[in-house]
Order: structure tokens, then sequence, then C-alpha cells
């Protein structure tokens, strides 16, 4: 069941998929979410919000990094990464051009 995001995201959101129907494959994880805020308190607030409603549907991350700091939070379910950056570090880190021949998916809104 994909995960939504809040109607009207406030900043730029991706779903890259990274196993199977990307061009890349890897068994650890099937997608990445990509997600900017423009200030710690705001991406705190995405990740806090993506949780929330995962955790509704039963999903808990394995793990969570990042947070206090808020400059690049990284959430492990499993079979997707969510990636919540700041503009600043998804510029540095540049997931998209690692990435670039993967597919974009949808993310739908609620």
């Amino acid at each position: 069941m994909p995960a939504r995001l809040p109607p009207k995201p406030p900043g730029r959101h991706r779903a890259i998929p990274t196993g199977n129907g990307g061009t890349y494959s890897t068994k650890l994880q099937g997608y990445f979410v990509l997600c900017t805020g423009s200030n710690p308190k705001q991406i705190q607030a995405i990740a806090d919000e993506i949780g929330l409603r995962l955790k509704d549907r039963g999903e808990l991350p394995h793990s969570l990094e990042g947070y206090n700091q808020a400059e690049w939070i990284l959430a492990d379910y499993g079979d997707f990464l969510v990636h919540v950056f700041s503009e600043k570090s998804r510029s540095y880190y540049d997931l998209e051009r690692l990435w670039r021949n993967a597919k974009n998916v949808p993310i739908p809104p609620e």
C-alpha cells in the first residue's frame, strides 16, 4: 500500500523505485521517498506526519536518523526509505542524480 503525503505538501516530493521496476536493482529497499522542507521545524513536521500516517497503517520504522539535526532525516521502513532533506542537503547529496535512470512514481494526494 503506497504511503500518502499530506495534502498540498510544503516541499518537493518524489518517489524513486530502487528495486523491482527501477533501472538499478537492490534487494534492500524497493523505493526512496524524497522530500524537502525549508527549515528544520518543517523538515521535522514532514517526517512526523509521514511517521504518524504510516503508524496508523501499522508501519513503524526500523530506524530513524538525523531527526534532531533536521538537515537530512532518514526513516527506514524496510521496503522503502523516506528521506526528508533541507534544500542544501538535497542539493549536496543529489540522490536524484545517482538514481537518474530510475522512473518517477507519482505520490497520490489524499
